[in-house]
């Protein structure tokens, strides 16, 4: 760092931190505990370093700022945990000073300070965005990113648009390319498309609202679609569409922008480059659940084939054994007697959050009965080898007459009932107490599948 940039830093800084200590309301609390230890700890620290005459930057020694630079991140952490905003805004007066390495402190902890109450401060994170992205140290898109998620919450998108045009030129040498630096660029093409996103909503939604009017009354509405709105709603759709395309160029997981992406392509009529995108965006996300689940719901959307739909469950499954899309997939195997139906469905079960819902409980018992009253021996081998891997944690897991009672319907325990009865045998206790809670109608169906069930269980 030059020694302009050093002194433009320390200046900036300085200046940053006095704006929060004098208008910063908030931080102005009464009562503060000058004898607390820590402060008093502080307060000494502080008078160690301003008796340091050499400059910190060239001699490292025990009484160098340099050194004691952790020791003052420790210490603004504390008071930041135990909210004591007079004493963090000390600390970052005194980090201000030193012109190298703290000014992502500045600015993540000033800011945290004034979110704690953004109404009164809002002008002064404003000030601080602007004041910051100029130093050379900071990643200027970065800080511009930081504001945006500020004003976005806050439903300004109008500032937020003028603030993506606002990037100031690096300043001083430019800086090596890292991979965070082009992760930020690819945030920030991001974010100005979900941006645009948002305008092409609202004047979409305009255009509903006034046709309704058109509908309802007889509003003439001649001059107002003078004003070519199509044509905006057209051109907000297709600027947002192209920032977020250079999204998913880079690696990464990109939930948030993918299914604004798809949605504008839609409107677009673009289907075959959604399709297309989706399919990329899966490829390189394969251990991303939500990658193969955006691809499943297009592709249900658009029509599908039957085997490309298995195929794309399937990839869900593997990603999330407990999905409820597994259950689709269950029962779409179960339709041609696929032998591994059964095997997806113990999957399901394994999960605590499906052991008192009907729908489970209810295919396990029905595919238990029927597998159990056919002859196809691909089928009960496949069952059995499930069954084998979980017959040791199995009965303890779910089938106890004394758990989660209260949380189960009548019909779970009739299905988790008869579920057993094919599985640990006629005799086993908890299928033969919950049958004294069963209606005749019940009790009737039990015995039919009493009838079916092995002796002893899947062995």
């Amino acid at each position: 760092m030059s020694l302009q940039d050093k002194l433009y830093h320390s200046y900036h800084c300085k200046n940053l931190v006095s704006l929060l200590s004098e208008k910063a309301e908030l931080l102005n609390r009464p009562g503060s505990q000058s004898n607390n230890p820590m402060i008093q700890w502080f307060d000494a620290l502080k008078e160690s370093l301003t008796n340091v005459s050499e400059d910190p930057l060239a001699v490292k020694t025990a009484n160098s700022k340099v050194m004691l630079v952790p020791c003052l991140f420790e210490l603004l952490r504390e008071c930041f945990l135990t909210h004591r905003w007079q004493e963090s805004l000390k600390i970052l007066l005194h980090l201000a000073d030193i012109p190298q390495g703290t000014s992502m402190t500045v600015w993540k902890a000033g800011l945290q300070l004034l979110y704690a109450d953004p109404d009164k401060n809002e002008n002064i994170i404003s000030n601080l965005a602007g004041q910051m992205r100029l130093l050379s140290e900071l990643n200027a898109k970065e800080v511009v990113l930081e504001y945006v998620f500020f004003l976005l919450l806050r439903g300004h998108i109008d500032d937020t648009k003028y603030l993506f045009q606002s990037i100031p030129k690096h300043r001083g040498q430019k800086k090596r390319s890292t991979d965070r630096t082009h992760y930020i660029d690819t945030l920030f093409q991001g974010y100005q498309g979900l941006v645009w996103y948002v305008e092409w909503r609202r004047a979409r939604d305009t255009m509903e609202h006034m046709e309704k009017i058109m509908k309802d009354t007889d509003f003439n509405l001649s001059q107002w679609t003078s004003m070519n709105h199509d044509q905006v709603i057209n051109s907000h759709a297709i600027k947002a569409s192209n920032f977020f395309s250079s999204t998913f160029d880079q690696m990464g997981v990109w939930d948030i922008f993918i299914t604004k992406h798809i949605e504008l392509l839609e409107f677009l009529d673009r289907l075959d480059e959604a399709r297309h995108t989706l399919e990329q965006y899966r490829d390189r996300n394969s251990e991303n659940p939500n990658a193969h689940k955006y691809l499943y719901e297009f592709s249900m959307k658009h029509g599908m084939e039957t085997e490309e739909k298995i195929k794309q469950l399937k990839a869900i499954a593997g990603c999330v054994p407990s999905d409820s899309l597994v259950l689709e997939l269950v029962q779409m195997l179960w339709k041609v007697r696929d032998a591994t139906a059964i095997c997806y469905l113990f999957g399901v079960l394994d999960y605590g959050c499906w052991r008192t819902k009907l729908q489970p409980w209810e295919m396990m018992a029905t595919l238990l009965q029927q597998i159990c009253s056919e002859s196809d021996v691909k089928v009960k081998t496949s069952l059995k080898n499930c069954w084998q891997v979980r017959a040791s944690w199995w009965p303890s897991y779910h089938f106890q007459d004394h758990m989660d009672l209260e949380k189960e319907s009548s019909s779970v325990k009739f299905y988790k009932a008869v579920s057993a009865l094919f599985l640990l045998g006629c005799d086993n206790t908890y299928s033969n107490t919950m049958r004294k809670g069963f209606d005749t109608e019940e009790n009737e169906q039990f015995a039919e599948s009493m009838n079916l069930c092995p002796p002893m269980g899947i062995t």
